[in-house]
């Protein structure tokens, strides 16, 4: 861990008594430990930011294979029941192309997202 840096005015003279050279000592002491607490904040953040994705990941991709598990499911009793009063070819062809529908209805909303996103990162940039 790092070491706290020591404090300016700890001399028996004031800072208004001391020389030029002494205030700009001074000054790079407090620069030096002003920067030493925000890398420490920042790792600190950083250390926080690596466990969050990670865990959001994780239960992302648990998500993603339940959501696919019952999406299958959903299709296999929507064929089974639709098969009853339009036919099994028919029922074959009708729910995968609703499925079909739905899923590129959300890669064009994705889409559109993304470049806002795009957009956003690249105003962001110098």
């Amino acid at each position: 861990m790092l070491e706290p840096e020591p404090d300016a005015k700890k001399d028996d003279r004031s800072l208004a008594e001391a020389g030029p050279i002494d205030a700009i000592k001074a000054l790079i002491a407090e620069a030096q430990a002003a920067a030493a607490s925000e890398t420490a904040l920042l790792q600190a953040c950083g250390v926080i930011v690596a466990a969050s994705l990670k865990a959001m990941s994780l239960w992302g991709i648990v998500a993603l294979f339940c959501a696919f598990v019952g999406l299958l499911a959903f299709a296999i009793g929507a064929v089974i029941a639709l098969a009853q009063w339009t036919g099994a070819v028919t029922a074959m062809l009708i729910v995968p192309g609703a499925l079909f529908l739905v899923a590129a209805l959300g890669a064009w909303r994705a889409r559109s997202h993304l470049r806002t996103l795009g957009d956003a990162v690249g105003k962001l940039r110098p």
